[in-house]
């Protein structure tokens, strides 16, 4: 699965390479570039969110008066998957800085600047630990939960927006307006 990916991640034809190398890097929580504040990138995920959590509910709904077992919906639950998606990778080291103390975001980082191969090994590294014992990973499983939960209940994207604006996507004063796109230590490009 991950050489497949990989593979098609060398394509720039394929969503995999447009999620990493263009404006689709907020599908993983990251900066298109710094020509866009950290306030645009949160603006531009918001966004995509309500067209996805818009899909998922479409086909959660009841079909001529007759409810839709979930067995059957799998396109509404792929469609949650990816605003999970967005939402773990927001909380990992290797796609936002948050402060340490408030969970606030920073910056969202860039992928075209950051080192493959260390953006790569970061991952990697995690799967290994526990999963408490990953930077990001329990918060990020009380935000999904609460997305879920969301869904379950069937609520509109304004009430999806508040909860994550308030929670997941919320910037730190004074960053609002910063230039997105930095790059945690460690990550930078390397010389090869």
């Amino acid at each position: 699965m991950f050489a497949a990916h990989a593979m098609n991640q060398a394509n720039p034809n394929t969503p995999a390479f447009k999620s990493h190398y263009g404006r689709s890097q907020i599908w993983h929580a990251m900066s298109p570039g710094d020509h866009m504040s950290n306030a645009q990138v949160v603006k531009a995920i918001i966004e995509q969110i309500e067209k996805w959590w818009g899909w998922a509910l479409a086909d959660a709904i009841e079909t001529r008066g007759v409810p839709i077992p979930v067995s059957l919906r799998p396109q509404g639950l792929f469609h949650v998957g990816k605003v999970l998606h967005t939402v773990q990778d927001s909380f990992s080291e290797a796609h936002v800085i948050r402060d340490e103390v408030t969970s606030e975001i920073i910056t969202f980082q860039d992928y075209t600047k950051q080192d493959e191969g260390a953006h790569a090994e970061k991952d990697k590294g995690v799967a290994s630990k526990a999963l408490h014992d990953i930077p990001g990973a329990t918060v990020s499983i009380v935000h999904s939960a609460e997305v879920l939960k969301l869904f379950k209940a069937k609520r509109g994207f304004v009430v999806l927006r508040e909860y994550l604006l308030a929670n997941v996507f919320k910037l730190k004063p004074g960053f609002e307006h910063l230039p997105s796109g930095g790059v945690r230590p460690g990550l930078e490009k390397r010389a090869r």
